[in-house]
């Protein structure tokens, strides 16, 4: 166990006595149902979670917790230690607990830095996320595999969905939802190649109120698909390209900026670091442009707060 001492310093009397108890109920007694008592005795345990820089310590006080109670530890943990502490992970049921107490925009960023980090946990999330097997009245039966020509039938449902305007947020997260209890994880793997292709042939702009909402729509539902496979990361990034090509079409910088802030957080997150690497384009009018469009968000971040949140995010 490494915890530092000048930590412990700073606390009262009282949290001293309390962190230790709690030390030692871990490391030595070996507890594993521990509960809080109040915040206070959150707030010493995320203190101890934060003064070690070993994973090990830091999982070892998580788990010695009750499940309930990891789980309020875990949403309070930053960003790069809960990465780690998923990929550290051994219980399976605790990996997945722990993933689904996070926020959306959360668990968009883990799916695709854990597939980086360690792709065995995230193909043990994406099977709980995706499970081979689905009851249907009380009866097991598998998933149903369908042909290439039913793939590419799926993948333009999915581009009609988008372009339909007056569809919502949650009526297309629904039907995404529906193809991913449905289909194959190798089926819903080539629709959602398909479907990114096909979009990006379509060559949206943001001319049109019409555009932008279709923009939206895409990136929404295809959120839900890339995640699952994230090794089609690189398609999505061609669209988000476009997508911040096509900011030139705005009328002002006030326009550039409000349309950003509507993104979703990963999306959005994802073209302020585009948008901020501007010096390695090659090309000397799209360097120019995202350099403009990168000055725009700084001089806008505090009017529009999901720009500032990804902002503070990517320092």
């Amino acid at each position: 166990m490494t915890i530092n001492i000048a930590l412990l310093e700073q606390l009262s009397k009282d949290e001293v006595i309390k962190a230790t108890t709690l030390l030692e109920d871990i490391f030595i007694k070996q507890q594993k149902q521990l509960s809080l008592s109040n915040d206070n005795d959150s707030d010493i345990v995320l203190k101890l979670i934060e003064s070690t820089d070993s994973i090990n310590t830091q999982y070892t006080i998580l788990s010695g917790f009750a499940p309930n109670f990891q789980s309020q530890l875990f949403k309070k943990i930053p960003y790069k230690t809960q990465l780690q502490l998923l990929s550290k992970t051994t219980d399976s049921s605790m990996l997945v607990a722990l993933f689904k107490h996070l926020d959306p925009a959360t668990q968009q960023n883990c799916l695709t830095d854990l597939f980086k980090l360690n792709e065995q946990k995230h193909q043990q999330l994406k099977k709980a996320l995706i499970p081979n097997l689905q009851i249907t009245e009380g009866i097991v039966i598998s998933k149903a595999k369908i042909s290439h020509e039913q793939c590419i039938v799926y993948a333009n449902n999915l581009l009609q969905k988008v372009c339909t305007p007056t569809l919502s947020k949650e009526q297309l997260l629904n039907y995404s939802q529906k193809m991913i209890d449905t289909l194959t994880e190798a089926n819903l793997k080539k629709v959602t190649e398909q479907f990114l292709t096909l979009y990006s042939s379509k060559k949206i702009g943001l001319q049109k109120k019409e555009d932008f909402i279709t923009q939206l729509h895409f990136f929404e539902l295809s959120l839900s698909l890339i995640l699952i496979n994230p090794e089609l990361m690189p398609l999505f990034d061609k669209n988000l390209e476009h997508f911040l090509t096509q900011l030139q079409s705005l009328p002002s910088d006030e326009w550039v900026a409000k349309i950003l802030d509507q993104l979703p957080l990963f999306v959005l997150k994802k073209a302020c670091t585009r948008l901020k690497d501007y010096e390695r384009i090659a090309d000397g009018l799209k360097r120019s442009q995202f350099c403009k469009y990168y000055k725009i968000i700084e001089s806008y971040q505090n009017q529009f707060k999901g720009i500032k949140i990804a902002l503070e995010e990517l320092k």
